[in-house]
């Protein structure tokens, strides 16, 4: 008869081929469950959380400080005290009229006008010319007023230079408003010339205090006019 532990060996190598194999199992199973997925997507890194943002400090504006009004004394001999109702007094002022220059000597006038005439004529300036006459002016060798006009503008107007010179001015005045100039004048055009040829103008005072010609002579004039007249 076999005895006891004969039989006690080979059950017990078949439990540890049972428990071996087991323990095999669980890590076979425990290996294939740890190992990572290929096709699955990386796990992301753990986001550090940023640092919160300081408040950016406000701009510092300047405020002007207001100027102070600044008190004018007021002007000497000026009342300033308030009347009983309240009101503010009124300052008087006085209009200042400017000065008005002081008048030259009737034959200084009249040599000034005389002066700006032959400005003009040599100048060519035919407005500044015609209006050196007055509105009665009266043209030599009695021909219209229109046709002088003309004929001043072909012989002053259509020239290309004139030349005139006065010299030995005289004024003789006759009455407030009127006075008698003569002269010797040169006149020069081109090849063209006259010298010393003895000229008279009268010369009236219009309402606006201009003198200017009513009358022109080259040659012997006619007789002054009668102060009694003016």
């Amino acid at each position: 008869m076999a005895s006891a532990s004969n039989v006690e060996e080979p059950k017990r190598n078949t439990w540890s081929l049972v428990i071996a194999m087991l323990l095999g199992l669980v890590a076979v199973t425990a290996f294939w469950t740890m190992r990572p997925d290929p096709g699955a997507a990386p796990m992301p890194a753990t986001e550090q959380p940023s640092p919160p943002l300081e408040p950016a400090a406000a701009p510092q504006v300047a405020i002007a400080t207001p100027a102070q009004p600044v008190e004018m004394p007021p002007p000497t001999g000026v009342d300033t005290a308030t009347p009983a109702g309240g009101a503010a007094p009124a300052v008087a002022t006085e209009a200042i009229s400017p000065e008005k220059p002081p008048e030259l000597p009737l034959d200084e006038q009249v040599e000034a006008a005389v002066e700006t005439w032959r400005q003009a004529w040599s100048a060519r300036d035919m407005v500044a010319y015609l209006d050196a006459y007055s509105e009665t002016f009266t043209p030599p060798n009695g021909e219209s007023f229109e046709d002088w006009v003309a004929s001043r503008y072909r012989n002053v107007g259509g020239r290309k230079s004139i030349d005139v010179r006065i010299n030995n001015l005289q004024v003789e005045p006759v009455g407030d408003d009127r006075a008698r100039v003569s002269f010797t004048q040169d006149y020069a055009s081109g090849s063209y010339r006259e010298t010393e040829q003895p000229k008279t103008l009268d010369m009236v005072r219009d309402a606006s205090g201009r003198w200017r010609i009513n009358g022109e002579w080259q040659g012997k004039p006619p007789p002054l006019p009668s102060t009694s007249a003016s």
